[in-house]
């Protein structure tokens, strides 16, 4: 477990495709959060990244290849595209910024964002629960 410590960077970011998310909340509309919401994010692998928010959901990201030091990182941060909500949503574009000691963050493409459902988040290992 790791406090979430980063705030929602606002950056133009290459389009590119993402995959439409089958956990949708109940009226139909992705299920979305602040970066303000999330209390705490666990990382048990260089290719997720699991976080809980203070409304007690837990959110998947899934990134299309590996995301080194992630597992490291004290923090994270969002980039999303220029010009959306500062929300973070289900099957929104969306890379992970991860800070490095030598130079810029290194940027990791997100493909899967969903929240997970109750009995899906209880079922986590330890390792990935937030």
């Amino acid at each position: 477990m790791k406090p979430f410590l980063a705030a929602l960077l606002l950056a133009a970011v290459a389009a590119a495709p993402h995959a439409a998310s089958a956990a949708q909340s109940a009226a139909g509309s992705p299920a979305c959060f602040r970066p303000e919401q999330v209390q705490r994010y666990a990382t048990p692998d260089e290719r997720s990244v699991f976080l809980r928010t203070n409304r007690g959901e837990i959110f998947q990201f899934d990134f299309a290849g590996r995301c080194p030091n992630v597992r490291q990182a004290g923090a994270i941060s969002f980039v999303a595209p220029q010009n959306v909500s500062p929300r973070i949503c289900e099957g929104q574009n969306v890379q992970v910024a991860v800070p490095t000691t030598l130079g810029p963050a290194l940027h990791c493409q997100v493909t899967n964002l969903r929240r997970l459902t109750p009995a899906e988040a209880k079922a986590l290992p330890d390792r990935a629960r937030p």
